[in-house]
């Protein structure tokens, strides 16, 4: 069965999502990590149904104002909160525990990036 082809939402939202990863690549080594954790932190929360049109386009308005902000160049380091940081050990315990259970070696990030 071929996929179905994606809605306008969902190439948008995934459009802003390389734009993101873009502007990301151009920040200093030592901050990149705390700019991607911002990227896919803000790309989860919060937490959206795929029919909850309005609340989706809200979202893309916001983190395009947010993006249009960080990729100024004078933007060098962000900071991240203790909820961020949080979220994103847990997401990493829960893949870990996903491999596991189904058998294959756990490994992949550890940090925040």
């Amino acid at each position: 069965m071929p996929p179905r082809p994606r809605s306008g939402l969902q190439k948008e939202v995934l459009s802003l999502y390389r734009r993101g990863l873009q502007n990301v690549s151009s920040k200093p080594d030592e901050t990149r990590e705390n700019f991607l954790l911002h990227l896919r932190y803000s790309f989860r929360h919060p937490r959206l149904t795929v029919r909850d049109h309005a609340a989706i386009e809200h979202q893309i308005r916001r983190f395009t104002r947010t993006l249009d902000m960080l990729e100024e160049p004078s933007v060098r380091q962000m900071s991240v909160s203790g909820e961020m940081i949080d979220w994103w050990r847990d997401q990493v315990r829960t893949a870990r525990e996903k491999q596991q259970a189904q058998g294959q070696p756990a490994g992949g990030e550890t940090g925040t990036g």
